[in-house]
């Protein structure tokens, strides 16, 4: 890992419930279905950055993946059906599985976020949190997607739409 790619990894760390994951923002990423096939040897998980509000969005999905019962037997599984605030592993798929472009990843280790990103390619984003925040435009193409993601009303600002997808994510409990 050259010395670039080392100081984002250190930059998009953090601490979650006393654990460490690396959270990075990858565009230009070229997904095929070999890339799954690595889920059995590391741990990590891959989402479409596209339908990512902000890095609290990840870090929520995380906290609910760790601390609620769990709806999928595999933690990393666990972190996308929590982000997308379905209980339906298929849907979760669908509505955040990760895709040929913007990508993140989600992982613990740096050797790991290292072999990923030489297998998908891409540009490693130096702000992930700016990679996946959304302007403030309402009609922003990646802002609209989201509030339909997530079948929102009324939101016209991204701090309103970050809060709403957040709580969509807490009330996953709540859902039969």
């Amino acid at each position: 890992m050259n010395e670039i790619m080392k100081e984002i990894v250190e930059k998009n760390k953090f601490k979650i419930n006393g654990e460490t994951f690396i959270i990075l923002g990858i565009n230009n990423a070229t997904i095929n279905n070999d890339i799954f096939q690595l889920n059995k040897k590391f741990e990590f998980q891959m989402l479409n950055a596209d339908c990512i509000a902000t890095i609290s969005h990840i870090k929520q999905g995380i906290v609910q993946a760790m601390t609620k019962k769990n709806i999928s037997n595999n933690f990393w599984v666990e972190i996308l059906v929590r982000a997308s605030a379905t209980r339906q592993i298929s849907t979760a798929i669908k509505l955040l599985g990760a895709k040929s472009g913007n990508v993140c990843l989600i992982c613990k280790d740096e050797k790991v976020a290292e072999v990923i990103i030489d297998k998908i390619g891409g540009n490693v984003q130096k702000d992930v949190v700016e990679f996946l925040n959304v302007s403030d435009d309402f009609n922003n193409e990646k802002f609209k997607n989201i509030v339909s993601i997530y079948d929102l009303k009324n939101v016209y600002t991204v701090e309103n739409l970050i809060k709403r997808v957040i709580e969509e994510i807490a009330i996953v409990e709540c859902k039969v």
